[in-house]
C-alpha cells in the first residue's frame, strides 16, 4: 500500500514539475544539457553526414536548452549552445562550429560578466566572432544578449545593457541584422521578467516562445 501511495505521489509530482516548471524541472533541464554537452552527437551531426545546416545557433546554456528544431521544424538548425560559454570560449571553438551554415544567430555575454569580463572586452570578442564567421561566408544575425533579473544578478544587468548598446550600434554601422529579444522579455526597472524565468537568468518555455517569435523572420527567410 505504501509503495502504491509513493508511486501515485511521484507521478503527480512529476506531472506538476513538467506542467508548472517547478522544482526539479530547472535542474532536470540543466542535467539534460550537461549530458548532451559539446561532445554530444547533436553538435557533430551536420559535420558527419555532409549536410549543410540552414542556421546555427551560437551561445551558452540559454541557447543550448532551447528546442530550436521543434520550434522551427522546417529549418535545418544546428544547436551550438554550450553551457557556461563566454565570448572568449566561443572564439576558441569557432572552427568546430557545425557544417558551414548559411546563417548564424549569436547570443552570448552573461557568463562573461559573471567571470569579471567588462562589457568592452566582451564586445571586442563578439566583433571578432562576427568577423571570422563573415570571412567564412556566413550571414550573421546578432541577437541582443538576454538581460538577467535585477534582483538576482544586480549590476550585471547594466553590463548586459552596455554590451547591447555597443552591439546594436555595431550592427547598424555594418549593416548586420540586430534582433532585440529583450523587448518582450524584460522591463527597464526589473530586467528579465519573472514571468519568463525560473532563476533570473534561464528561460521558461514561455520565454523561449517569445524569443522564437522575434527571430522567426530571420530563420524562415531564404
Amino acid at each position: 500500500m505504501i509503495l502504491v501511495l509513493v508511486a501515485v505521489v511521484s507521478y503527480l509530482w512529476g506531472a506538476l514539475t513538467v506542467h508548472k516548471q517547478v522544482f526539479p524541472f530547472p535542474q532536470l533541464l540543466l542535467l539534460k544539457y550537461e549530458y548532451f554537452n559539446s561532445s554530444s552527437p547533436r553538435q557533430t551531426t551536420f559535420q558527419t553526414n555532409g549536410r549543410r545546416p540552414d542556421v546555427v545557433m551560437i551561445g551558452d546554456s540559454l541557447t543550448a536548452l532551447a528546442p530550436w528544431n521543434e520550434m522551427f521544424p522546417k529549418a535545418q538548425i544546428a544547436n551550438e549552445g554550450v553551457g557556461g560559454d563566454t565570448t572568449n570560449k566561443i572564439l576558441a571553438r569557432l572552427d568546430s562550429i557545425s557544417g558551414s551554415p548559411k546563417k548564424a544567430l549569436i547570443m552570448v555575454g552573461i557568463n562573461d560578466f559573471y567571470r569579471g569580463t567588462s562589457a568592452d572586452s566582451a564586445f571586442q570578442n563578439y566583433r571578432e566572432i562576427v568577423k571570422r564567421l563573415q570571412q567564412a561566408g556566413v550571414t550573421i544575425i546578432i541577437q541582443s544578449t538576454l538581460e538577467c533579473s535585477k534582483n538576482v544578478c544586480g549590476y550585471r544587468v547594466y553590463q548586459v545593457r552596455d554590451l547591447n548598446k555597443q552591439l546594436e550600434e555595431f550592427a547598424k554601422q555594418n549593416k548586420i541584422a540586430f534582433v532585440d529579444i529583450n523587448a518582450d522579455l524584460s522591463s527597464p526597472n526589473d530586467g528579465l521578467s519573472s514571468e519568463y524565468t525560473y532563476d533570473g537568468i534561464h528561460l521558461r518555455t514561455s520565454g523561449y516562445m517569445k524569443w522564437s517569435e522575434k527571430i522567426r523572420p530571420y530563420i524562415t527567410a531564404d
